[in-house]
């Protein structure tokens, strides 16, 4: 079951799930967005911002549309939204995050899948005051192919393996935290967003990630990972890397929601 399709069984039709037509979609990736693009209703696994370049900002109308399966969430006095990106604009506001902290943009890195299947959580302020509007949390998911993931050229034997043990693998494209949100408050709302494609419809069991040997730490402690015993491949570029692995049972085990977080519906 598509992700489209799992958005127009639980969203009504008028919804920001609502699926793109073949011919649309083909042409997505040559369209330049406005508030009135027919083409701003993006599918998750193939963005209309796949080439990379920047969306227009949109007007009142786009900036309400809700993200997928969205809840709200209090952090301190700010307002946030929580939930997965469905649209251009939503997707682009991730990016920007990404860019600020230094972290790679996965819609222009080279992809090894013409046609990758990727879900992306935003946590969003809901400030319409254009100075305090933005992401404060993104995460970059990407289901593994037949084809293999980007990793695969730097880790082929210890993803080789995992498969061979019957995991079904999710890699982690990028990820960035605005440190002016506890991460703590952030970080179980958003992957119980993730939940909802990651284990109800791919049925992943396992998430692995890549990053400099120096950030392993922060994997490790704030975000839940472990580091994987693996010779890495693929150049001296990639000598000071490490593997990190999270069983997404860490998110079948998360509580449906806590205190602060309410379910729109």
């Amino acid at each position: 079951m598509s992700y489209e399709n799992l958005q127009s069984a639980t969203q009504p039709a008028n919804s920001i799930g609502n699926r793109l037509g073949s011919t649309a979609a083909k042409n997505a990736g040559n369209q330049t967005f406005s508030p009135t693009s027919t083409q701003i209703r993006s599918r998750l696994s193939a963005p209309p911002t796949a080439s990379g370049r920047a969306v227009e900002r949109p007007g009142l109308v786009e900036f309400l549309r809700e993200l997928a399966f969205e809840s709200g969430l209090t952090v301190g006095d700010r307002a946030l939204r929580v939930g997965l990106a469905s649209t251009a604009w939503q997707l682009q506001e991730g990016i920007k995050l990404l860019e600020r902290q230094g972290m790679p943009n996965p819609l222009t890195q080279t992809q090894i899948s013409s046609n990758p299947e990727r879900v992306v959580a935003l946590a969003m302020t809901t400030a319409i005051n254009p100075r305090d509007t933005g992401v404060l949390g993104t995460i970059w998911l990407r289901r593994d192919t037949a084809e293999g993931l980007a990793l695969d050229r730097h880790h082929p034997a210890a993803l080789a393996s995992m498969r061979e043990h019957g995991a079904k693998i999710v890699a982690v494209e990028s990820l960035a935290f605005d440190p002016t949100v506890p991460l703590t408050q952030i970080l179980s709302p958003m992957l119980r967003a993730l939940r909802r494609i990651v284990l109800d419809m791919w049925g992943a069991t396992d998430i692995v990630t890549e990053c400099p040997t120096r950030n392993a730490a922060y994997y490790c402690n704030k975000l839940g990972f472990s580091q994987v015993a693996d010779a890495v491949s693929g150049g001296p570029n990639y000598r000071d890397t490490v593997l990190l692995h999270m069983s997404t049972g860490r998110m079948a085990d998360l509580p449906a929601e806590d205190a602060s977080e309410t379910m729109i519906a």
